[in-house]
């Protein structure tokens, strides 16, 4: 289930808006712009995603919480993204977890345009 996290369709809305978007993070993906786009995620989630792991903890559960008020006929995965939030609280590798690969993903994208941007 972790690994296939990143597939969760209720989150569709949601998951753009979930990156990181600070200078350190920014200078990590421009000190890794010769590894591969696998390999830095790979980096990512070791490194700067490791050490706000409770962060992320904490944005998945609230945002369970949140989905487990909607109807429950809406059926939303607010259970799953429960089981992805005590995986990061109990310190599962990140590599191996879905959602966090996408956001890593995701925050090689924004912060590389960005500095397109600036060019």
């Amino acid at each position: 289930m972790l690994r296939n996290s990143g597939e969760l369709a209720d989150l569709c809305a949601l998951e753009p808006s979930w990156f990181e978007d600070d200078p350190q993070v920014a200078q990590l993906v421009a000190g890794g712009r010769g590894r591969g786009r696998a390999k830095l995620v790979t980096y990512l989630l070791q490194s700067a995603f490791a050490r706000r792991r409770h962060k992320w903890a904490d944005i998945f559960l609230r945002t369970a919480l949140w989905m487990r008020e909607a109807p429950p006929e809406e059926e939303l995965c607010w259970r799953d993204l429960t089981v992805v939030s005590k995986a990061l609280a109990d310190g599962r590798d990140l590599t191996g977890i879905g959602l966090m690969r996408n956001i890593a993903k995701r925050t090689i994208a924004v912060l590389s345009s960005e500095e397109r941007a600036r060019m």
